[in-house]
């Protein structure tokens, strides 16, 4: 599980909610199943959550009961995860962080991270996964006739409108931007792994023995997913209490 995965990022990652928000086709379900996969934390994709709790797929519940259910039941849905779970990463739908209720919520309890990608690589990716995508669906029954190359260009210009408007308020609720139009998973894992809260002890002395000092929890096997993060932070903190003293003999 650990050797493609720096034991800081990891112990950080895994007490944390890490949400991924971003226009649909942005890779937040691909990305969130490959850091799952990566650091064994269990992945919600809350789209899927919401099809598990209504007992329909998405395309029939806008279908039956309209979008602004949907969007009531995301919302609800967003805060139930939250107040349930601690150690997970959450794969949010396209429109989440549009509530202003639930981007509150991702601003306050996750580490939010915002995959950006050009309208261009959205149309044709959109384009290709359109099942299970009604927005998508209808938009393109307005131009039953249209060829593929229109198809394309009325999605490219949708998604160039949506994210105009959305492209601020998923950035308000993120702490980094990861671009996605070229897909490169092990960049992008680089990436979310990279957003940890020790960041500043990298310019620091200090970074070394901590690192050191998790590598040797994992090492020791003193390390489980469920270890309380107390115990890490108290063993670290014992680390750097041993160093100040050392220095000052």
């Amino acid at each position: 599980m650990f050797e493609d995965c720096n034991a800081l990022q990891f112990i950080t990652l895994q007490y944390m909610i890490i949400a991924l928000c971003g226009f649909m086709t942005s890779g937040k379900t691909l990305a969130g199943e490959a850091l799952s996969e990566k650091t064994g934390i269990r992945l919600i994709d809350l789209d899927q959550y919401i099809e598990q709790k209504e007992g329909l797929k998405m395309e029939d519940i806008f279908k039956e009961k309209g979008e602004p259910y949907f969007r009531k039941r995301e919302e609800e849905c967003l805060k139930q995860i939250v107040e349930t779970e601690d150690d997970i990463i959450l794969s949010l739908g396209g429109g989440t962080p549009i509530n202003p209720n639930c981007s509150a919520i991702l601003k306050e309890k996750t580490r939010c991270i915002f995959l950006t990608c050009s309208p261009k690589v959205l149309s044709e990716r959109m384009l290709l996964l359109q099942d299970g995508r009604p927005l998508v669906k209808n938009l393109l029954a307005q131009h039953p006739n249209s060829t593929k190359k229109q198809k394309l260009q009325i999605l490219e210009h949708w998604a160039k409108e949506k994210l105009h408007e959305r492209e601020p308020i998923y950035k308000a609720c993120s702490i980094k931007t990861i671009d996605t139009s070229v897909w490169n998973i092990e960049r992008i894992l680089k990436h979310i792994t990279m957003n940890h809260p020790y960041t500043d002890y990298e310019k620091s002395d200090n970074w070394a023995i901590i690192e050191k000092s998790v590598n040797d929890l994992i090492e020791n096997n003193d390390i489980e997913l469920k270890t309380p993060i107390e115990y890490v932070i108290g063993y670290i903190c014992k680390a750097l209490q041993e160093k100040n003293t050392d220095n000052e003999r």
